[in-house]
């Protein structure tokens, strides 16, 4: 069974946790998507509770997610350029390709207004961005972070 279910025009994806799996991965046109559901990693993950991690990640733009769930963390790193992915293994050089968050704002949705209760900053809002309780977050990504294959090429480190 998948982990990530997405819709036909590739903008709404359902993350479900399937048994025994600690991460999963989503290509899009720009992004690789890792989700990680190891609760132990996380402070607000109860210890006395095994909740399998679940949530919906809808793009809106091209650096704007909403993300709602529970017991799911979600890191975002630029796609190499390269057309046959080879630059795949740059997942493993966080510092190289992770994209950093603008902005991130838990918040809720008034009718179709966002309401945004708490601004995320340093800790909070740095690497991973995690939902739990079925909370609410819209992140709004750095572009300028994460470099492509070529760059990394140019500066040694592909």
């Amino acid at each position: 069974m998948n982990t990530f279910f997405t819709d036909r025009d590739g903008r709404i994806h359902a993350i479900i946790q399937e048994e025994f799996v600690r991460k999963a991965h989503l290509t899009l046109p720009d992004y690789y998507i890792e989700a990680i559901f190891d609760r132990h990693r996380r402070p607000w993950a109860p210890p006395e509770r095994e909740v399998r991690g679940r949530g919906i990640l809808v793009q809106t733009g091209d650096y704007e997610f909403y993300l709602a769930g529970d017991h799911v963390g979600l890191n975002f790193i630029r796609r190499p350029a390269d057309p046959n992915n080879a630059g795949i293994a740059q997942l493993r050089a966080r510092p190289m390709n992770q994209l950093n968050f603008l902005s991130v704002e838990e918040g809720h949705f008034e009718g179709e207004e966002w309401v945004t209760d708490f601004f995320r900053n340093g800790d909070e809002a740095n690497f991973e961005l995690y939902v739990n309780g079925g909370r609410a977050v819209r992140l709004r990504l750095n572009p300028a972070m994460g470099l492509s294959w070529q760059e990394n090429s140019r500066r040694g480190a592909g």
